[in-house]
């Protein structure tokens, strides 16, 4: 792919978010938030251009796309992203950034 889009003279940027949180990710999200699932001296870490924060800070809010997951787990995050509405939650307000609880 990255030929392809070379040839076409596409050039690569930065897709991350404004806080810095990536939003394309080569595995399932539990290996990207769940920290120490992923090994350090994997060929994840020796590829990856921008460092990694592991955990829920790990990923943008706007996550565009994770690699490898199954038909099973899709159906779960519809639930979760499209369905669930948590009793007590407003569905207009957002959670505090992981990040900035972190600091």
């Amino acid at each position: 792919m990255g030929k392809c889009m070379n040839k076409l003279k596409v050039e690569a940027g930065d897709s991350r978010d404004s806080v810095g949180r990536k939003r394309f990710f080569p595995f399932v999200p539990e290996h990207h938030l769940i920290p120490g699932h992923l090994p350090k001296d994997g060929w994840y870490h020796k590829y990856i251009f921008y460092p990694d924060e592991e955990g829920l800070a790990c990923c943008s809010d706007n996550a565009i796309s994770f690699h490898y997951v199954s038909p099973n787990m899709m159906y779960v995050l519809e639930y979760l992203i499209y369905h669930l509405r948590p009793f007590g939650i407003s569905m207009d307000s957002h959670p505090q950034d992981i990040a900035v609880l972190q600091k």
